[in-house]
């Protein structure tokens, strides 16, 4: 059972907290109005997140694969794209992009020697409002450390920012966390151990 309110001698549940409402403020005349909402500054940071992000998630653009065939979000589609094209940063991205397994991308780097892999893997990826992302991008993206570790390996920089903001991957990370709701304490370590400039 609610408690009663000492002051007012109602059951708590009774007591309906009032709406803000416009008050004057002294030196302005009775017909000009200012809300006034003194808890709000105890309330602490706004539960919802703003609408626009501080930057653009990675986005990958499937007409740029040229690809011979329907492409459907499974791993044989990126075995067929190794199997009938040259290497693509794209493919990579896309297939990254779209959840394919960490084992089909790791078959598909593995079908070219090792230094095109790498000169590759340092190369950018445009997206919307040409912004260029790094391929560490979409694993993070993904919130896949397995995948950063594994293009790493390959080559990948992981101190590589996009062009033209400028903005590290590891800060992104970070970005993804707050603005995404998601852990990405995983992929930061990750980062950091890969040696991501801090």
């Amino acid at each position: 059972m609610a408690k009663p309110d000492t002051a007012t001698n109602k059951p708590a549940s009774a007591i309906v907290k009032k709406e803000a409402s416009p008050c004057t403020t002294p030196g302005t005349s009775p017909g000009s109005t200012t809300t006034s909402t003194p808890d709000a500054a105890l309330k602490g940071p706004a539960k919802s997140l703003p609408k626009i992000l501080p930057f653009f998630p990675p986005t990958t653009q499937p007409w740029r694969l040229n690809a011979c065939c329907t492409l459907t979000k499974d791993d044989s589609t990126l075995d067929h794209l190794g199997e009938c094209q040259d290497f693509s940063i794209e493919a990579v991205g896309w297939g990254i992009q779209n959840g394919l397994s960490p084992s089909a991308i790791a078959r598909y780097l593995e079908r070219w020697p090792a230094s095109r892999v790498k000169h590759e893997l340092c190369q950018t990826i445009k997206g919307v409002y040409r912004i260029k992302h790094p391929i560490l991008f979409y694993a993070v993206e993904r919130n896949s450390p397995e995948i950063l570790r594994m293009l790493c390996r390959a080559g990948a920089d992981p101190s590589q920012p996009t062009q033209p903001l400028g903005l590290p991957v590891l800060a992104y990370c970070i970005f993804s966390a707050e603005y995404e709701l998601c852990d990405t304490t995983d992929c930061l370590f990750a980062l950091l151990a890969m040696g991501a400039d801090p």
